[in-house]
């Protein structure tokens, strides 16, 4: 039976009271490099919603450095006038283009002033992962056809420091909803 497709990727959870920074990483999917879509300009720094996963364009690195900063809780964001708009309650799709920009604008000069020593940095060794899990499989059931995901999770904690966790999972797990 044919190896189902192994991907690498990074989940972020966060535990920190406060909104943390990344620097895009060119190497991973769009989420995650910064990478703009055609309405708003290229990130210099982005917060990560979704997982990230690497970019199909290169090759799996020995080292991979992901840098962040534990900065500014919503409230004091609200306060500095660097909350993005809201969306329309009546129309939720249409997002203010204009008014996203100009926050983004005022957060990169911000950010742009964080001296270099306030950045973290987390190493990860993705060659080393993917080793470390090239003949295992994940528990319970999956489809084959999408794939398994090899992954760091790294976790934020309250006093911006991390916890990184490396696991083995399906891409799509198949559940059994009569339970």
């Amino acid at each position: 039976m044919e190896q189902p497709t192994r991907l690498f990727s990074i989940k972020i959870d966060q535990e920190y009271d406060g909104v943390v920074i990344f620097k895009p990483i060119k190497i991973l999917d769009k989420h995650c490099s910064g990478e703009g879509n055609g309405k708003f300009p290229t990130n210099r720094y982005i917060t990560y919603s979704e997982d990230c996963y690497l970019n199909g364009k290169f090759p799996l690195p020995s080292e991979l450095k992901v840098y962040y900063l534990p900065w500014l809780t919503e409230n004091e964001i609200e306060k500095r006038g660097l909350a993005y708009p809201p969306r329309s309650s009546v129309y939720p799709h249409e997002v203010d283009v204009e008014g996203v920009i100009n926050v983004m604008k005022k957060r990169e000069e911000l950010l742009d002033a964080v001296p270099a020593s306030q950045w973290k940095v987390i190493t990860l060794k993705p060659k080393s992962l993917m080793k470390k899990y090239e003949n295992s499989m994940p528990e319970g059931k999956g489809f084959r056809v999408n794939g398994i995901d090899i992954f760091y999770l790294i976790t934020i904690l309250p006093d911006g420091s991390y916890k990184l966790e490396d696991a083995i999972s399906w891409q799509t797990p198949i559940t059994n909803q009569w339970n």
